[in-house]
């Protein structure tokens, strides 16, 4: 997804941008891109409207204002703050939350979407491995700290047995859940030093029964963690896929409308994880992409309609809050 978000960018770092009368404007690009800036604050004018953003480049430190007709925060969510997430460690939510202390309001920043993840790599355990015939299980005694090969299966608690095909995305909030229980009164498992570990096992069927899509799936995931699963379970623990909240968003309702994606501050934005709305408090299989498409596709046809029907541009306002919003942001760096 990555790969095919840059190929477009870089197509549109290309393209011929022409002004009203259909001029190519020449040196100015479609997209400009900053690789390495961050946002750090927005811009509203007197009327409340957001007219622009500060940002710092992270490799030199200087801190710039630009002024915009409309901002579209599309910066991701929160999930990094957890140890075990499938995101980086740098969807800290850090925009939203900006944008908050700027009078925009948030939407269930506490919903977030678990799943099972492999300890100490955050890698989530896909749903076809738990479809697949996967076993999810830990000692039936607390203090149980044998090798698991050496528990029988009459002493092992199945946290996860075997799902109705299709249903296992459906059940991961609820198997993380229990996960989430047996695990909170300390370790259930052994590593493979024989120490303590507070996780759950992974067992996987015999290599002869997965499908080349599992068993490739299986070794991909052999090669990230250096473990045989059938020399040894893979420790598992609860893990963050996604945040399900965000910055609250208004929808216009049929035909395109400046107010689709719109949060609460006139002018701004939100796509994608930034933006709570689509999945309610659970998310179901695929529609992490869905969302980034629509709301994507919404917020700019709705950036348009709303810069079309400004009384006066951005570009057009005196300089006072742009500097004042330039001179805070350095002194709180």
């Amino acid at each position: 997804m990555l790969h095919a978000l840059d190929e477009q960018v870089c197509r549109l770092e290309r393209a011929r941008v022409r002004d009203a009368q259909g001029a190519d404007i020449a040196g100015e690009p479609l997209v400009r891109r900053r690789e390495g800036w961050e946002f750090v604050d927005l811009v509203r004018d007197d009327a409340g409207r957001a007219v622009g953003v500060v940002f710092q480049d992270l490799r030199t430190m200087v801190v710039q204002v630009a002024r915009h007709d409309g901002v579209v925060l599309a910066t991701g969510g929160a999930s990094g703050l957890f140890d075990a997430s499938a995101a980086s460690h740098l969807a800290s939510g850090a925009a939203a939350v900006r944008a908050a202390r700027r009078g925009a309001t948030l939407a269930d920043p506490d919903l977030f979407a678990w799943r099972p993840a492999i300890q100490g790599h955050g890698r989530l355990v896909h749903d076809a491995l738990l479809a697949g015939g996967a076993r999810l299980w830990i000692p039936e005694r607390e203090d149980d700290l044998r090798a698991p090969r050496e528990i029988p299966t009459r002493e092992r608690i199945l946290l996860l047995d075997r799902p109705a095909p299709g249903a296992a995305h459906a059940e991961t909030t609820a198997v993380s859940r229990a996960l989430a229980k047996a695990l909170r009164q300390g370790p259930r498992a052994v590593d493979a030093t024989g120490a303590p570990a507070r996780a759950a096992y992974l067992e996987l069927p015999s290599r002869g029964e997965l499908s080349d899509e599992l068993a490739a799936l299986v070794d991909g995931y052999q090669r990230q963690t250096g473990v045989d699963p059938a020399l040894a379970p893979w420790l598992v623990v609860p893990g963050v896929e996604c945040w399900l909240g965000g910055l609250w968003t208004d929808h216009g309702g049929g035909a395109p409308s400046a107010r689709d994606q719109s949060t609460s501050v006139p002018g701004l934005y939100a796509a994608g994880e930034a933006a709570a709305g689509p999945h309610g408090a659970g998310l179901l299989g695929g529609n992490a992409l869905l969302a980034c498409l629509v709301t994507g596709h919404d917020a700019a046809c709705a950036v348009a309609a709303y810069r079309e029907a400004l009384p006066r541009s951005a570009y057009d306002l005196p300089a006072p809050p742009f500097d004042a919003a330039e001179r805070d942001a350095r002194a709180t760096y």
